[in-house]
């Protein structure tokens, strides 16, 4: 993590809003027969905070597959691992204000934590309009890209396994 990407970290307003935008692209794009999980999530804000990840993520079009634009653009798993680890508390505390907002609904099952996003727009004035839209843009090509794979696919091409 750079010290450029320290402000982004220390906002949990902004990481709550791209968490529950990529949520809901999420949920969009798989037409709500699917959710993400846990896993999944603690993979966005690693991305999207991180500036030439982000970057690379949004010069590709969404039909390029996720491996090549890693190939294009090998700084998008540059010290993940160090990244998820350094973002995952934040994660965490975006989810529960998610949560505790009522955008987002925690789901347990057997096969582990998902989130679902509790709307079919966006609730009047929530809606992340400042948002910058090369990070929204990024999501929706993360959304895509995740939604084609399972967790262990996710992690063996970001070589966190």
């Amino acid at each position: 993590m750079s010290t450029s990407d320290l402000p982004l970290l220390q906002n949990p307003a902004l990481a709550a809003f791209l968490l529950a935008f990529f949520i809901k692209e999420y949920q969009e794009r798989t037409a709500s027969t699917e959710l993400p999980s846990f896993e999944k999530i603690l993979l966005v804000l690693p991305l999207i905070f991180h500036e030439p990840s982000r970057q690379a993520i949004l010069s590709k079009n969404f039909a390029t597959p996720l491996h090549a634009a890693i190939e294009d653009g090998p700084l998008i798993i540059d010290r993940i691992s160090d990244r998820i680890s350094a973002y995952s508390r934040q994660t965490g505390i975006a989810l529960n204000i998610c949560c505790a907002s009522g955008l987002i609904k925690a789901n347990r099952a057997n096969n582990g934590l998902t989130f679902s996003f509790l709307h079919q727009n966006w609730p009047r004035g929530s809606q992340p309009r400042t948002i910058p839209k090369k990070m929204l843009n990024s999501l929706s090509r993360l959304a895509n890209w995740f939604k084609d794979m399972s967790v262990a696919e996710l992690y063996q091409i970001l070589r966190i396994i």
